[in-house]
């Protein structure tokens, strides 16, 4: 069964769950919603997610309309409030496999202690807290030490020994040797190849000619000027990306703090190589874009690993003056603005 794209809109009384179908057989179609879970099927399409909030679930209240491949299906809505969290598909899809129980339960079951399954607020996380130790002062022709355990990088720490053999990952990354590099000393090799690949004369050029990048700085991004409650409008194609995320399987939640911290902040760190690549190709496709984001985000070509805000502003700012086309101190304001307005919309 395929997993149809779809998306929510809403009224005071009525939520609406718009359906694209174009081959469903709609003689089979069945519609249910039980326990804030709705149920879409019309083979070869199945559909079940977690609704945002309460409705009705007697048929008889459901309005169904058919326009060109969508199916749009009116929910009467047992409060007046709007509902939250309309355009986060993924989430309200991953919600739903959480509900759902196993045909066949595993024979051990996987669980989380007690700091995990008390989710840190957001705002509560130390985003100013100083790590014991400073990159900036380490010297990269220190000893590196002898590492009791393999270092780990990617997604919340949980890969190692990827680059034990040969591989194409490691046409990607600028670090040398990543099975062999702890996380302090990936930071001191960074910031030598950074002082060694500064442009003096690159830097100079575009502060002095400023008309150069003048393209680049007025590209409007899409989500500046507009309320920050405002929900994004997704393309099908974004829908269906989201729909495929939520089928991934992530590792767990960090269970440390620390570790949640320095998560997040790689996130910002890929959003900062985004905005940046956003701007220089004026919103437009470019072949380069893989180059520019890899090599701008330290969490990918380092596996850098952040501490707090200010340490993460400060790479980007390094990098972004060292590698890319356009080398400037007031461009990277920019950026950093461009993705503060975007992390301050309503996801």
């Amino acid at each position: 069964m395929l997993t149809p794209i779809f998306r929510l809109e809403q009224t005071d009384t009525v939520l609406k769950v718009i359906v694209h179908a174009p081959m469903a057989k709609l003689s089979e179609l069945e519609i249910c919603v039980e326990d804030d879970i709705f149920y879409f099927t019309a083979p070869p399409y199945y559909l079940q997610f977690n609704l945002p909030g309460p409705v009705f679930t007697e048929e008889e209240t459901f309005k169904i309309e058919f326009d060109d491949g969508d199916i749009t299906i009116e929910l009467r809505k047992v409060d007046r409030t709007p509902y939250k969290d309309l355009g986060l598909i993924t989430k309200l899809l991953n919600h739903t496999s959480l509900l759902k129980l196993p045909s066949n339960p595993p024979l051990i079951k996987e669980i989380q202690n007690e700091a995990s399954k008390q989710s840190t607020k957001f705002s509560s996380l130390r985003w100013f807290f100083f790590d014991q130790y400073d990159a900036d002062s380490l010297d990269e022709n220190c000893s590196p030490g002898i590492l009791l355990t393999p270092p780990f990088y990617g997604f919340s720490g949980r890969k190692s020994g990827l680059f034990q053999v040969d591989s194409d990952l490691s046409y990607v990354i600028d670090l040398p040797d990543p099975d062999r590099v702890s996380p302090e000393r990936r930071s001191t090799l960074r910031i030598a190849e950074e002082k060694k690949k500064f442009s003096a004369e690159h830097y100079l050029a575009d502060f002095f000619e400023p008309e150069v990048w003048a393209a680049a700085k007025t590209t409007h991004p899409a989500w500046r000027g507009v309320p920050s409650d405002m929900e994004p409008e997704l393309t099908n194609e974004e829908r269906h990306r989201l729909i495929a995320l939520a089928a991934r399987k992530l590792p767990p939640a960090p269970d440390e703090e620390s570790e949640e911290v320095s998560l997040y902040l790689g996130l910002v760190d890929l959003l900062l190589a985004y905005v940046y690549d956003y701007r220089v190709r004026e919103a437009e496709e470019m072949t380069e874009s893989g180059w520019n984001i890899a090599k701008l985000a330290s969490t990918l070509s380092w596996f850098e690993v952040f501490h707090n805000l200010p340490q993460l502003l400060t790479t980007f700012y390094r990098r972004a003056l060292v590698y890319p086309l356009v080398r400037s101190w007031k461009f990277c304001v920019l950026i950093r603005l461009d993705v503060a307005a975007l992390l301050r919309m309503k996801h």
